[in-house]
């Protein structure tokens, strides 16, 4: 599935709209903390609540970080409201991904959902009307994963994003799926916090204003 663009990193998209690089900002992105939904987060977007005790396990040993502080981290997956924030901040420092581990975790995570995605597009590809990952557009593309990624997608909303790229595809008209992504009032009825739906529009208009020539100068200046 071809992600990448010239002009950017793949996954940049879905970087922009997890944590924060200040190390001053409660989001900040390469400690613990509590995210949308109540859930438990670490890194750019891994979502411990997710994944479960047992995957993050699996997940942070295998990014290197060392089995005793790796247990320590997926503990937080169990963990909710008060008892999560306590827990957050007793451990805050004992439970800090350094510059590296946070970047493998984060392509590790990102490489699950764009595998994710081809099994959905191929999944919908069995109906009339076939479709393939090669014929949607790079920008389109991290939308989607973006989607996968964040969890963003609920069985009916999901549906409806696939029915939408469908349709886009076989009329060959990007915008299709594009007022898709930036019907605002369907995301939010959705719960999509608003961050990541705001950042989705800018993305998106960003392309079909400039064909994305700018959108990575908001990637450096976000991340000095």
């Amino acid at each position: 599935m071809h992600s990448d663009h010239d002009n950017f990193p793949s996954g940049l998209l879905t970087l922009l709209c997890e944590g924060s690089n200040n190390p001053f900002s409660k989001n900040y992105s390469r400690k613990l903390r509590v995210g949308a939904r109540g859930h438990v987060f670490i890194g750019k977007g891994y979502n411990l609540t997710l994944e479960g005790e047992k995957q993050a396990l699996h997940d942070l040993i295998e990014i290197g970080v060392q089995k005793h502080k790796a247990q320590m981290i997926a503990k937080a997956a169990t963990l909710k409201g008060l008892e999560a924030q306590q827990f957050i901040k007793f451990y805050m420092k004992e439970t800090m991904l350094s510059d590296s581990q946070e970047e493998k975790l984060f392509k590790l995570r990102y490489l699950r959902a764009q595998a994710l995605l081809q099994k959905k597009v191929d999944g919908v590809s069995d109906g009339p009307g076939f479709i393939s990952a090669f014929n949607i557009p790079p920008y389109q593309l991290e939308v989607l994963v973006d989607f996968i990624y964040s969890g963003d997608l609920s069985s009916s909303s999901e549906d409806k994003v696939f029915k939408v790229l469908r349709t886009s595809l076989i009329e060959n008209k990007k915008n299709i799926f594009d007022r898709l992504v930036l019907d605002v009032n369907y995301w939010r009825q959705m719960k999509v916090p608003e961050d990541r739906l705001r950042m989705r529009c800018i993305y998106v208009r960003e392309w079909k204003n400039f064909s994305g020539i700018l959108f990575p100068f908001i990637y450096y200046v976000t991340h000095l």
